[in-house]
Order: C-alpha cells, then sequence, then structure tokens
C-alpha cells in the first residue's frame, strides 16, 4: 500500500523471451533455412542416368517359357543401353500370354522400347499403346512393320514374326525405332 492508502497499481509483468508469436517465427527461421539448404542440396545433385542392366537372362527365360517360338532378338545399335526389362506370364511353362519388355536408352538419350509376346498384334497394340491409330506401314530391312500413331504422338510399329507378336515404341526418332525393330528375327 502507499501511504496514501491506495494499493500500488499493478505492472504489467515482463513476458518471457520465446512466448510471444514474433520469438515463435524468429526459432522457425533456423529450421526453414535447414530445410530449404537441404531441398537445394539435392536439386543441384547431377542428374544420373538410368542403370544399365543385361536383359539376357529375361530374353532367355521368356523363350523358354513361351507357347510359340520368340524370334530372335539381335544386338542393338552403339551406345543403347538396356534400362529395363521383365517377362509377364502366368505360373508354369507354355501357357499364355507370356509377354517380353525390354527398354532402351538411346545416345541421344531417348526412349525405345520392344515387347514380343504370344498374343495377337491388336491385343498387344491395346495394351502398349492403346487407342493408337493407323498410320501406313515402315519398311524395317526386306520386311513391312504396320505403324501406329499412339495418343502421346509416339510412333509404334507392330509385326507378326512367325506366331510371335512384336511391337517397338517409345519416343525415340522413327529411324531408331526402325532400327530396334530389325533386331527382331
Amino acid at each position: 500500500m502507499t501511504s496514501t492508502g491506495t494499493p500500488p497499481a499493478a505492472r504489467p509483468r515482463p513476458r518471457a523471451p520465446g512466448r510471444s508469436f514474433a520469438g515463435l517465427l524468429w526459432a522457425m527461421v533456423p529450421v526453414l533455412v535447414l530445410l530449404v539448404g537441404i531441398v537445394l542440396w539435392q536439386q543441384a545433385g547431377e542428374k544420373r542416368p538410368p542403370a544399365t542392366i543385361d536383359p539376357t537372362g529375361d530374353i532367355a527365360y521368356a523363350r523358354r517359357i513361351a507357347p510359340v517360338p520368340f524370334p530372335a532378338l539381335g544386338p542393338v545399335p552403339d551406345g543403347w543401353r538396356a534400362t529395363s526389362s521383365r517377362v509377364e506370364a502366368p505360373a508354369g511353362e507354355k501357357k499364355t500370354p507370356v509377354t517380353l519388355t525390354i527398354g532402351y536408352v538411346t545416345p541421344a538419350e531417348r526412349y525405345a522400347e520392344i515387347v514380343v509376346t504370344d498374343q495377337a498384334p491388336q491385343a498387344v497394340l491395346g495394351q502398349v499403346a492403346a487407342g493408337a491409330t493407323a498410320d501406313g506401314t515402315t519398311p524395317v530391312g526386306a520386311a513391312s512393320w504396320e505403324r501406329y500413331r499412339s495418343p502421346r504422338g509416339e510412333t509404334v510399329l507392330v509385326r507378326r514374326i512367325g506366331e510371335a507378336s512384336v511391337l517397338v515404341t517409345g519416343d525415340a526418332p522413327d529411324a531408331d525405332l526402325a532400327a530396334l525393330a530389325g533386331t527382331a528375327r
């Protein structure tokens, strides 16, 4: 109490540091700087090409289990790298459908894919490039391949070789796709 008998005026208590909204924002600054640094560091990393794989095991397996003879796949042009390979088949041997798919990256960093299957050409076309429209034919060596245009504008080459169907597509130029088609014999 003061000498006049009135209670002293209550003084506001000073806030503890960091207990205000501004303090919260200042506490978050180091975390945000760290997060931005990590993101920039990750993006600045060198763009790594896809890993190169060896598809010979999948080729041999598909040829062994397919109910029809699959065409042989010759060597691809120099500088091409196989980056993906898979065999889709039901359990057991000599059951249908068997589909071998191998993806390549060309020296120009474009993608090309070859699909070999025991299915009819139109069936595999519907699975790989649904909605593709006929676009004439393309000569590959002594053979003529049916040419289609996918909804994405990519060329799709299709041909029956024996009892198997072969499809070649990708964003690579038509000459590269024809070169890949020429490996199927």
